[in-house]
């Protein structure tokens, strides 16, 4: 019998803390003589959690293929040939090099991005040592505004825009400014846009590589958090935003018109002089 001045719960604390001792004491009793622990019941103990399922299954990504098995592509193997035979064939080296960027369009665009992004890690702990400093990072109109058969690069210029968003915000009070500049068709000798500026309506949408580069300093020193080239491409960009339906009928029906050709291309289509 319990003491009656005892409270119940107490008197329940106090028989299973001896029944545990008791268990204990058996089970260390039993070591000492080198007998085995008495079993455990199995239906007392508790279930094994099972293994938690995804939500969803993920797809991965292909592997990129190597430059090993992309020489042994047909085309590629065909325009090497061309290469061995004539050192200075200039056009099959540029068709060589295009035909690898759009096998490995993804992962070369990724590639891309990656580089950017290590490089400017491993040079943050100097800028922020020498600050006030910035950094520069020029992408392209083609990461806010994407077009048709550009996904690569559009993809590539879409994760840069939003890690130098982020970096900017992050590095602003460690004294680093973070700009970008995002230049749309730009006249070079490589890719001179000569189907655009032929014509008056696309006219404006060709600038000078010194454009870009008074774009640099004004995203650099010049303290802007980004910068379009040319200025009105910013307008794009806001479109892309405010009327997204539109903007896409747009750059799906004027597509042929944004599609410009290399130099490269141009020296082909005009033949042998």
């Amino acid at each position: 019998m319990r003491d009656p001045a005892l409270p119940l719960s107490s008197v329940i604390l106090r028989r299973a803390s001896a029944a545990c001792l008791l268990a204990l004491s058996t089970l260390l009793g039993a070591a000492a003589c080198g007998a085995p622990p008495p079993p455990v019941d199995a239906s007392r103990a508790p279930p094994k959690p099972e293994p938690q399922k995804p939500v969803c299954d993920v797809p991965q990504p292909d592997a990129a293929l190597s430059v090993d098995d992309l020489a042994k592509d047909p085309v590629i193997r065909d325009l090497t040939g061309k290469i061995e035979a004539n050192a200075n064939d200039a056009v099959s080296r540029y068709k060589r090099g295009k035909v690898y960027a759009n096998k490995r369009a993804y992962a070369l665009a990724m590639q891309d991005f990656d580089a950017v992004v290590r490089l400017t890690e491993a040079l943050l702990p100097t800028l922020r040592a020498s600050a006030p400093s910035a950094v520069v990072n020029v992408a392209s109109t083609a990461g806010r505004v994407a077009r048709p058969r550009t996904g690569a690069y559009s993809a590539s210029k879409f994760a840069l825009i939003g890690w130098t968003d982020s970096l900017h915000l992050e590095e602003k009070a460690s004294g680093v400014h973070v700009g970008l500049v995002l230049p749309g068709f730009i006249a070079t000798e490589g890719f001179p846009a000569t189907e655009l500026r032929e014509k008056a309506l696309t006219r404006w949408m060709v600038s000078k590589p010194e454009l870009v580069a008074e774009a640099i300093l004004d995203a650099g020193p010049g303290g802007k958090a980004e910068r379009y080239v040319p200025r009105p491409y910013a307008l794009a960009a806001m479109a892309r935003m405010l009327v997204p339906g539109l903007t896409r009928r747009v750059l799906a029906g004027g597509a042929g018109t944004l599609t410009t050709s290399t130099a490269e291309e141009k020296d082909e289509a005009a033949g042998p002089t």
